[in-house]
């Protein structure tokens, strides 16, 4: 058994964090943990590693600009609701393909592109393409029918194969 100390390491390293799974705390749990003390805090120093190229492959990304085209949905936002998203997701890149800056990454907005194709419901094969299923609500599948069809600009023969390693990933098929 790892205590927590030793485990947030061991939990980024693998990239396990999620943002869909917290354990609850009892009631009483969350009472003595904000109870003021010597002993609890409500924050605490965790260490983690950092993603050296980030910054550069948002500058390739962004430029200097303060707007950009989503990627995969076309429209314009500013900077601060774009993300460089890897194509081909980063954990699985070589360090070779991790230092292909020009080719590994695209923007993708915050406001569902790069959540949908993280997990699986968009895919690119020079259009862009979704896998729809009918457990998502009227406002997801109203976003993925906007998608659908749409030319990527960033799909070309320097990127086909990190698409290609997302659409194998997730079992997608355009």
């Amino acid at each position: 058994m790892l205590n927590e100390e030793k485990s947030n390491p061991v939990i980024s390293a693998l990239e396990l964090e999620s943002a869909v799974y917290e354990p609850v705390p009892t009631r009483d749990e969350y009472l003595k943990a904000i109870e003021p003390s010597e002993d609890t805090a409500l924050d605490k120093t965790v260490t983690t590693k950092a993603r050296t190229e980030q910054a550069y492959l948002r500058n390739i990304n962004f430029k200097q600009s303060k707007y950009v085209d989503c990627g995969i949905c076309h429209r314009e936002f500013p900077v601060t609701f774009l993300v460089a998203a890897h194509i081909k997701k980063r954990s699985d890149c070589s360090d070779e393909e991790r230092r292909d800056y020009n080719h590994i990454s695209m923007p993708m907005c915050k406001f569902g592109c790069d959540e949908l194709y993280e997990k699986g419901y968009i895919g690119v094969d020079k259009n862009v393409f979704v896998i729809k299923d009918e457990n998502l609500s009227s406002t997801v599948l109203e976003h993925l029918s906007s998608v659908d069809g749409n030319e990527c600009n960033h799909w070309n023969s320097n990127t086909v194969d990190y698409f290609k390693w997302h659409n194998d990933r997730m079992k997608l098929v355009g």
